[in-house]
């Protein structure tokens, strides 16, 4: 299971901006010439020209590999995928480029990988390519090397931007991993963007619903009137719809629970004889993922948490608090059809003590293990089944380039290549880890059609700028559980998280 290990250092906040690239104009491609040309940034490497055909003319516009270039290495960490998919993308890039030796290390465990990485990263003794969480760009970003407009393509094009060379990726990409700079000339007055890419993701994993089809056909049988039915979830839920199922499937030693026709009126449950809850919901502490269910549920009522500036809240604002307020009561709701006190979420959904719960990627094979457990995995619910309002929290890895690599072209050129359309492919259908881009079919083959859901929400997969993400993640559950525990009403909640989350980002600028 793909986890964060709390107990292992991480880095300290850094400020400040990353190296600039600059464009290369002109290249003359002697050997001498080219090894220099190799460490030097703001080109876009392609391969041409081999030992049996050198290059032409045309060559002139990309950086060649040929026999007469001093032999390069470069090195990567990595933790999760098995060893051998990873020598395999290796050798296919060799295979590209064959004076390039690409040596894949695989750490012991992410605890292990964390401590090594803040003992090492942004120094020389860091590997050229390694991995962070899509939310640790703040605490990185000193120690990467990012790619900027012009380090996309030699010579300037629009059509090759950080923003289009995103587009086929996860919208929260340019949310999580571009830094972007406006400048003023004091002369012209004119303004100009710089935007630096920091990391592509090669893999998302997301967040979908599980839901036990046993528990509701079980239900649907003991209640077979038309009116009360519970259909088996096969495509978006509505959160209406999710409450209802989350009400009805709750199983008492005396039946199912008793659901008020009134929704003014709270769902009848004899607690102390339940058996099994619909739904795991309602708090923050024992439901994972819950910070990103909250903030989705904002998100897909048109509120961010923060505004576009990265250093002030928008979700406590005049014109979002009325929408907030009811989300975060929404949230707190739940807490009526589930216990703080058992399991955690997806620990009870694998052992069939609930109906539905909250997970990504990584964890359907820890359900799996249950045997005699039948499980789906459905889309993540939405306020409508209008898709332009639609957002999914997001979760994911990204490659990165360590700043104090002598070979950072050469780093970039071998993540963008794993990135590409058909390699990324390769790398997901290899991992079993759905695709991080949207321009691949939701049917690849990654061994259960229940990753497929993960790969179908790319398209809707948001993020917001969190600064320290543990302690961001914190302030958002302080206020779920201090309204769900009944300590204060929702708009002090959100207040209190407003101004800690101020401060915090503050403190953590890129």
């Amino acid at each position: 299971m793909m986890h964060i290990d709390k107990t292992a250092p991480k880095p300290n906040p850094t400020k400040g901006t990353g190296k600039m690239f600059q464009k290369i104009k002109q290249y003359i491609l002697t050997p001498g010439v080219l090894l220099a040309l190799l460490i030097l940034p703001g080109c876009k490497i392609k391969s041409c020209g081999t030992d049996a055909s050198p290059p032409s003319t045309a060559c002139t516009t990309c950086l060649d590999f040929g026999s007469a270039a001093k032999p390069i290495n470069i090195t990567m960490w990595y933790v999760f995928e098995d060893p051998s998919v990873m020598q395999s993308l290796a050798s296919q890039y060799q295979a590209k480029h064959p004076y390039v030796t690409v040596t894949t290390i695989q750490q012991p465990s992410l605890a292990k990988y964390q401590e090594q990485l803040g003992l090492k990263s942004g120094s020389k003794e860091a590997p050229d390519v390694y991995f962070i969480r899509h939310d640790w760009l703040p605490l990185y970003v000193l120690k990467l090397a990012p790619i900027t407009d012009l380090n996309l393509q030699r010579e300037p094009d629009p059509s090759d931007s950080v923003d289009a060379y995103l587009k086929p990726f996860l919208p929260a990409v340019m949310t999580d991993m571009v830094k972007t700079t406006k400048t003023i000339d004091p002369a012209s007055k004119k303004e100009t963007t710089k935007k630096e890419l920091y990391g592509i993701p090669w893999g998302y994993e997301g967040i979908a619903l599980f839901v036990n089809t046993d528990h509701f056909e079980e239900y649907n049988r003991a209640n077979p009137g038309s009116q009360v039915k519970i259909p088996i979830p096969t495509e978006t839920m509505t959160w209406t719809d999710f409450a209802n199922a989350a009400q009805r499937l709750i199983k008492t030693t005396s039946g199912w629970a008793k659901v008020s026709t009134d929704q003014t009126k709270a769902t009848q449950i004899e607690y102390k004889g339940v058996e099994r809850y619909g739904a795991a919901l309602g708090n923050g502490s024992n439901v994972q993922h819950a910070s990103d269910i909250f903030t989705a549920m904002l998100k897909q009522a048109n509120v961010d948490m923060v505004a576009e500036d990265q250093t002030t809240v928008d979700f406590i604002k005049s014109q979002n608090i009325t929408t907030s307020v009811n989300a975060l009561k929404s949230y707190a709701g739940y807490n009526t059809v589930w216990d703080k006190t058992w399991p955690s979420s997806m620990e009870s959904f694998a052992t069939g003590k609930v109906s539905m719960a909250f997970g990504r990627s990584y964890q359907i094979p820890g359900v799996e293990r249950n045997s005699s457990l039948h499980f789906d995995v459905v889309p993540f619910p939405q306020r409508s089944s209008d898709t332009t309002s639609w957002a999914v929290p997001a979760y994911y890895w990204t490659r990165v380039v360590n700043k104090n690599s002598t070979h950072v072209e050469i780093s970039w050129d071998f993540i963008k290549f794993v990135a590409s359309k058909e390699e990324m492919q390769v790398y997901s259908e290899s991992t079993k880890i759905p695709p991080a881009r949207s321009d691949l079919s939701p049917d690849l083959n990654l061994g259960s059609p229940r990753y497929n859901i993960f790969t179908a929400s790319v398209p809707y997969a948001f993020s917001w700028y969190q600064g320290e993400p543990d302690a961001a993640e914190k302030i958002v559950i302080t206020a779920i559980n201090d309204v769900a525990d009944g300590k204060t009403d929702a708009q002090a909640a959100l207040t209190k998280a407003a101004q800690d989350l101020e401060v915090l980002l503050r403190d953590y600028q890129l």
